[in-house]
C-alpha cells in the first residue's frame, strides 16, 4: 500500500484538506502523522488530531499516529481503553517510547500497531509473539532520517526486512516527497540513505520491487501533480507512467500505438525494454529515419530494414550504437530514466508524450 504524511504544526487549512482529498482520489490509502504534545498546548494539538482523524475516517483513509506512552496519557487514553482511538478515526499507533513487549502483545488485539523496525531485535519479536500477539495487527515501521548520511545502509535494511518477513510481519518504510522538503534540515526524510533526493515515485517503486517493502509512505508533506499522476496510474492500473518527447530529427509518421499502454515482454533484456505486442499493430511500412546513436532512455522503433522485426518498439536501458534498421523516435525525460530499470517482466507502461 501507499501512504503519505500530514503534520500537525498548525490547524488543517483549506489547502491541507484539498491535498488530502487529492491524494485519496489518486489512490493513496493511508496517512501518517506524528504528535509530540507540549504541556502548554495540549488542547490545541488534541483538536488538530481529532480533526485529522475525522477527515481520514470520512475519506476512508487509514491513519497511523506516531505516539509515545506519554502522549497517549496526555490525550487521556489509558492502555486498557486504547480502542477508543479507532472510534475517532485513528486506525493504528506507531509505537514510540514506553511500550513493553508484553503491552505491545496486548494492544495488538485492540488496534493496529507499528513497531520500530530500525531498532527492534529478534528477541523482542519472539517475546511479543510468545505473549500471544495478533501478528496480523502488527507491522514493522522504519524511521525516517532528516540529516544526510544518517539513513539506513542497504545491507542493514535488507537484513532487517528479511527478519520481519521471516516472522510473518509486514514492513513499512518512508521515502522523500517532492521539494520543498520538510524542515528544519530540508534534505528529505528517507528511510534508506541510498534513496535520499530521489523522485518519490521512483523511490517508492524501488522499495516495492527491489526491497520487498509492503507499505511505502511519503514522509515529506508535499507531492507534485506530476508525481501524483504517476502514483495514480500505478496504484489504480499497475502502469508505470513515463514522460517522453519526440526527437526533432524523426521524420516518419508518429504511429498511434506509440500512444498506447505497452507491456514489457516476459523475457527480459538487460539492454532494452521490449514491447510485447507492438509488432502486431503495424498498419503500414515504417521508413528508415533518424538511425542515430541510442543513448540510455532513447525510444526506438525498428524500420522496414529489420524484416520481421519491423515495428519492434523499445526503450533503451544502456547506451547502444546506431543501427540502420532502428529509428530513434524520441527519448524518455531525464527525471524518469531511473524508472526504466524498474520495468520488469509483463510490466505495463505508458509514454506520455510532451
Amino acid at each position: 500500500m501507499f501512504g503519505f504524511s500530514v503534520y500537525l504544526n498548525s490547524d488543517l487549512s483549506h489547502e491541507d484538506r484539498a491535498y488530502i482529498e487529492n491524494m485519496k482520489q489518486g489512490g493513496f490509502q493511508g496517512v501518517f502523522t506524528s504528535i509530540q504534545i507540549p504541556e502548554d498546548n495540549q488542547e490545541k494539538y488534541f483538536k488538530r488530531l481529532q480533526d485529522l482523524a475525522s477527515l481520514c475516517k470520512r475519506l476512508q483513509l487509514s491513519l497511523m499516529v506516531d505516539m509515545s506512552l506519554a502522549s497517549l496519557e496526555k490525550i487521556g487514553i489509558s492502555l486498557d481503553k486504547v480502542e477508543v482511538l479507532t472510534q475517532w478515526g485513528i486506525t493504528g499507533i506507531r509505537l514510540d517510547d514506553g511500550f513493553s513487549n508484553e503491552v505491545i502483545a496486548k494492544l495488538s488485539h485492540k488496534i493496529h500497531l507499528g513497531i520500530n523496525a530500525s531498532t527492534i531485535e529478534e528477541n523482542d519479536i519472539k517475546e511479543i509473539i510468545a505473549n500471544g500477539a495478533d501478528k496480523e495487527n502488527i507491522a514493522a515501521w522504519h524511521n525516517y532520517y532528516p540529516r544526510p548520511y544518517t539513513g539506513l545502509g542497504e545491507d542493514y535494511f535488507i537484513q532487517k526486512n528479511h527478519l520481519f518477513h521471516q516472522y510473518g510481519l509486514k514492513v513499512q518504510a518512508f521515502v522523500s516527497g517532492d521539494q520543498p522538503y520538510r524542515g528544519p534540515v530540508y534534505q528529505g526524510l528517507p528511510t534508506l540513505e541510498k534513496l535520499r533526493g530521489k523522485k518519490p515515485f521512483m523511490a517508492s517503486l524501488t522499495m516495492l520491487k527491489q526491497y520487498n517493502v509492503d507499505q511505502i509512505y511519503l514522509s515529506d508533506p508535499y507531492l507534485s501533480g506530476q508525481s501524483l499522476e504517476q502514483f495514480s496510474y500505478y496504484i489504480k492500473d499497475g502502469i508505470i507512467l513515463l514522460q517522453g518527447s519526440y526527437d526533432d530529427n524523426y521524420k516518419s509518421a508518429k504511429d498511434p500505438y506509440f500512444q498506447e499502454v505497452q507491456m514489457c515482454r516476459p523475457d527480459i533484456s538487460e539492454y532494452v525494454v521490449r514491447s510485447q505486442y507492438a509488432r502486431r499493430k503495424i498498419i503500414e511500412a515504417i521508413d528508415p529515419s533518424n538511425q542515430a546513436f541510442r543513448n540510455k532512455g532513447s525510444i526506438t522503433v525498428d524500420n522496414s530494414l529489420a524484416g520481421r522485426y519491423e515495428g519492434e518498439f523499445e526503450i533503451v536501458r544502456k547506451d547502444l550504437p546506431s543501427d540502420p534498421s532502428v529509428n530513434v523516435v524520441g527519448a524518455i525525460a531525464s527525471e524518469d530514466i531511473p524508472l526504466i530499470q524498474l520495468i520488469g517482466s509483463k510490466q505495463k507502461y505508458l509514454i506520455q508524450w510532451r
